[in-house]
């Protein structure tokens, strides 16, 4: 087991993705309702559907504010993690992590990405359930635990084993 501090990238789930997910959802649903009774019922419905239709302005830039912590550097918290080495693979809570090795700036890029391929139309989904990177000065150090235990490290330039 190496406990050592990583930038965790913030995962998109919980409250905040469902606000994110559900309101273009509802206001799609709301406007065509709206034009839907402007057509069928009373022609006084469009005014509703018009401005309805006028209110995605103020709701996109409400969730652009909203998935703000998802995007660049405000994605990554700084956390201190605990991994661990079984049969020359790097775990963290029973999730096996690929890493990565990067010469240019010294860091180590840990990440868990499965790829969900769709049985009928054999489309990709990929999902990450955990990416992180340790940066200088705690790199050498895990690096140095890594090669240890014989942990597989990918070199990020070239994508060569090191």
């Amino acid at each position: 087991m190496y406990t050592t501090t990583v930038k965790v990238r913030k995962i998109f789930k919980g409250k905040r993705a469902t606000i994110i997910l559900l309101t273009p959802l509802i206001w799609a649903f709301l406007t065509l309702t709206s034009f839907i009774i402007g057509v069928k019922v009373t022609p006084l419905a469009l005014i509703a559907m018009i401005l309805l239709f006028i209110a995605v302005i103020p709701m996109i830039i409400i969730l652009m504010k909203a998935s703000e912590p998802f995007k660049g550097p405000n994605s990554f918290e700084t956390q201190e993690v605990t991994f661990q080495v079984f049969d020359g693979e790097l775990y963290l809570d029973n999730l096996k992590l690929d890493v990565d090795w990067d010469d240019v700036d010294g860091s180590l890029y840990l990440e868990n990405i499965s790829v969900i391929v769709h049985p009928k139309y054999k489309t990709k989904t990929y999902v990450t359930k955990f990416a992180g990177f340790v940066e200088q000065p705690y790199a050498n150090d895990f690096l140095n635990f890594l090669k240890s235990h014989n942990v597989k490290i990918i070199d990020a330039n070239s994508g060569l084993d090191t």
